[in-house]
């Protein structure tokens, strides 16, 4: 495996790319690439087109790079591309975090006194993790943060019912394309 330097402009994006990257991770990965450098390559193969990165490729621009390391994956025939493309995306997902780990490691970082925001971590969820009052969820203003869920109801009364169960108030779920 060798790591070669490619022009952005020479690399192709994938059109069926099955990640989309939402402006608070563009966010994070700018400010990664700009306190820890590009360190992680983007795979391309024999046709320049990304399999893995295209999330890097897109803070690169921002920060006005012109090109990028590379892992060539030329020796990965159609089929092998398109599989590693889905399991590159969908290994992230697959593992699990050890939450005392992170607190003692965020720990070790606020002690340094180093930028706990370059974790990627937001201030949710570093809130949580490291208060010993974690159970209480303070309100935070101007958080973009959402989730989806596809929770499949008989009816509307079992929707209010799960809406109960779950102690959420209408202002701050919005429900979508409500079938019954």
């Amino acid at each position: 495996m060798q790591i070669v330097y490619k022009k952005i402009a020479d690399l192709k994006k994938y059109e069926k790319n099955n990640k989309k990257h939402p402006e608070r991770q563009l966010v994070k990965i700018v400010a990664s690439i700009k306190e820890y450098g590009f360190k992680n390559p983007v795979l391309i193969d024999k046709n320049n087109v990304i399999i893995a990165g295209h999330g890097r490729i897109l803070a690169a621009e921002r920060l006005g790079m012109e090109e990028v390391p590379c892992i060539d994956c030329s020796d990965l025939n159609t089929k092998q591309v398109k599989a590693l493309r889905l399991m590159d995306n969908k290994s992230a997902d697959l593992a699990e975090w050890d939450f005392d780990n992170i607190k003692a490691e965020l720990e070790e970082l606020r002690l340094e006194e180093f930028d706990i925001d370059l974790t990627g971590f937001d201030s949710i969820e570093l809130n949580q993790m490291t208060d010993d009052n974690s159970n209480d969820i303070e309100e935070v203003e101007n958080v973009n943060m959402y989730y989806n869920f596809i929770i499949k109801c008989e009816g509307i009364s079992e929707l209010n019912k799960l809406k109960d169960i779950l102690k959420v108030s209408a202002e701050k779920v919005k429900f979508k394309d409500i079938t019954l």
